[in-house]
């Protein structure tokens, strides 16, 4: 646990000696045990939550050796910021539902091939700037073999999953009334690696090919791409929805993961 606070003390700026003050006052605190248990579980929601609230009973309970430290002032003006941090930290997922759906029903209803790419590409861009640290900093990019739908940044502090994403994200965007199939898997795969980057997210109205339990089709291509060290995740329609009924979009991400971990 004193790890994870480190890492909370040093993002802030917090000096060590005054870092140990807060943390002496934490491990007093009847919220102690808890923030532990869910540092431990890496239950981050919980861990943010309750961490918050002990640095709050913490400065109250020391006021006046904080106050000496000049800490209470310092914590004051740097409240906003830690809530932002540990909200990233925690993966928190706030977005406006009914800008989705109406992103949505735009790709729904979208005939014309530079409208069906675009809508989704919109749709696609507006969810994945939503995810705490995460920027969509390119659009349509294009290189000599290929063209980039979208490029995500990430730069998550600490989240158990976002993190380990690596420092940017592909996006493919395909908006057809069937599902994507293995070679345009395979040529997605191929950007990505030669990019060298770890994870890339394939937005597919009709989702892919192939059938996850017997990995055939495109399925078994994201499988094979999988064990050569590059996370393929589709995305599909459904997924909107599941979003527009409040679902996290980080969960979502995070529930295909480990789909494409235990194919195998």
């Amino acid at each position: 646990m004193s790890e994870f606070f480190a890492y909370v003390a040093h993002e802030l700026g917090i000096e060590e000696k005054d870092a140990d003050v807060i943390l002496s006052s934490i491990e007093r605190s009847h919220l102690y045990n808890a923030l532990q248990k869910a540092v431990e579980e890496s239950d981050m929601p919980t861990a943010v939550e309750t961490l918050y609230e002990a640095i709050g009973e913490a400065v109250k309970a020391g006021k006046a050796v904080v106050e000496r430290l000049g800490t209470v002032d310092r914590l004051v003006e740097k409240n906003k910021e830690l809530t932002s941090r540990l909200q990233a930290m925690s993966g928190e997922f706030s977005i406006d539902v009914v800008k989705v759906q109406d992103l949505l029903a735009h790709v729904d209803a979208a005939v014309k091939p530079k409208e069906k790419g675009e809508s989704l590409e919109n749709l696609a861009s507006f969810v994945l700037d939503a995810i705490p640290g995460w920027k969509v900093v390119g659009r349509n990019k294009r290189s000599r073999s290929s063209e980039l739908d979208l490029i995500v940044e990430n730069s998550n502090p600490g989240h158990p999953f976002l993190k380990d994403v690596g420092p940017a994200v592909i996006v493919e965007c395909k908006n057809w009334e069937d599902p994507v199939g293995a070679p345009e898997i395979r040529d997605f795969g191929r950007d990505i690696q030669k990019r060298r980057i770890k994870f890339g997210i394939l937005v597919s109205r009709s989702g892919i090919t192939g059938d996850p339990k017997s990995r055939t089709a495109a399925t078994n291509e994201c499988w094979d791409f999988y064990r050569e060290g590059v996370s393929i995740l589709v995305l599909d329609r459904d997924d909107f929805i599941r979003v527009i009924q409040g679902m996290s979009l980080v969960l979502i991400l995070r529930e295909k993961a480990r789909e494409l971990m235990l194919m195998g």
